[in-house]
């Protein structure tokens, strides 16, 4: 990613997340776009039609904080794509989802990228949202 690629995430990103966005982004070779509000959806996660590569949009108008929670929400269903394709009867929100969807709002509030009172209430419901016994290598 460059820098100005960097620099443009930033501008819809809480400050602490873009360094881990980035990461994410380059490592799974999303291509993301950020795109005019809609009214139907904040985010898509969809393959290339004709190459097949991961496509994120994400509506432009998002508050940082919610641009980051819809951000992971999509990568999220990008990654149970990706690991379990081949398998039928996961379901988009189903709990392979749930568990890596947690792990990465776990690892964003880790590296503080919400306000303080925010990480303390997302650790709180997350902790509800998945046991702790399906979070092993996620």
């Amino acid at each position: 990613m460059t820098e100005a690629e960097k620099e443009l995430l930033s501008k819809h990103l809480p400050e602490a997340s873009t360094e881990m966005v980035a990461t994410l982004l380059e490592d799974f070779k999303i291509m993301l776009k950020i795109v005019p509000p809609r009214k139907s959806k904040t985010g898509d996660f969809h393959l290339h039609p004709q190459y097949g590569y991961p496509i994120i949009t994400i509506n432009a108008d998002l508050n940082p904080y919610a641009f980051l929670i819809v951000l992971l929400h999509e990568m999220a269903h990008y990654k149970t794509w990706r690991r379990y394709q081949s398998k039928s009867g996961i379901r988009p929100h189903g709990p392979e989802w749930s568990c890596i969807f947690r792990n990465y709002l776990i690892c964003s509030c880790h590296i503080k990228c919400f306000p303080t009172n925010c990480n303390r209430l997302s650790k709180d419901i997350f902790a509800k949202v998945m046991p702790p016994r399906l979070l092993i290598n996620n």
